[in-house]
């Protein structure tokens, strides 16, 4: 009787480490314990989740180059392009170059097709900072003449993102991916003209 006993009772030598290497290496075991990450996501801007119309919000940037053909060689261009940071709306404005004046023309036709935002963001490329410094001056001319003080009362802020960072401006360099990859998939390699 005493000899069943011991055959029952017995005691495994390292019986805990051969357990946990067995558990360790069991794939089920692992599922079964494994903890999902919890992802932290970045707060929204305000701006962008505050309800307005479109294009109160705007990012602007640069696209291209895109080359023309006309009575010269080839001719390059840039799209300007303008995003609403809330319904992700997006226009589009072609310019011959990248000068300060090019871009306030096309932004001049954004404003009368999309009138005047409250904010615009940008990365801190010299002709958006020229561009912010000529509005501010012209905010103040404006200010100077009574007619026109409430147009330049309701200036536009213009914010710039850190240097060297553009994935604080993802909202709008997203944009500019997808329009150049329906520009690419319309255009190909042909090349057109500027009234095309």
């Amino acid at each position: 009787m005493c000899f069943r006993i011991y055959e029952r009772n017995f005691w495994i030598l390292r019986a805990r480490q051969a357990i946990k290497k067995i558990l360790h290496t069991c794939l089920q075991c692992k599922i079964a314990r494994n903890l999902f990450g919890q992802d932290r996501e970045a707060p929204m801007l305000a701006e962008r989740i505050t309800a307005s119309r479109p294009f109160q919000v705007t990012g602007i940037e640069f696209a291209g180059p895109l080359y023309f053909k006309g009575n010269l060689p080839l001719r390059k261009c840039y799209i300007a392009l303008f995003t609403c940071a809330i319904v992700r709306a997006v226009y589009l404005e072609l310019c011959s170059d990248l000068t300060t004046d090019t871009f306030l023309l096309a932004f001049q036709r954004f404003i009368w097709l999309r009138g005047l935002p409250h904010t615009v963001c940008s990365d801190n490329a010299r002709t958006f900072q020229d561009a912010n410094r000529e509005l501010a001056e012209l905010c103040q001319a404006l200010l100077a003449t009574k007619n026109h003080a409430h147009i330049a009362q309701q200036g536009i802020t213009w914010k710039f993102i850190a240097p060297r960072a553009a994935s604080c401006g993802g909202w709008w360099e997203r944009m500019i991916g997808t329009t150049k990859r329906c520009l690419g998939k319309l255009l190909g390699r042909s090349q057109s003209t500027e009234k095309s």
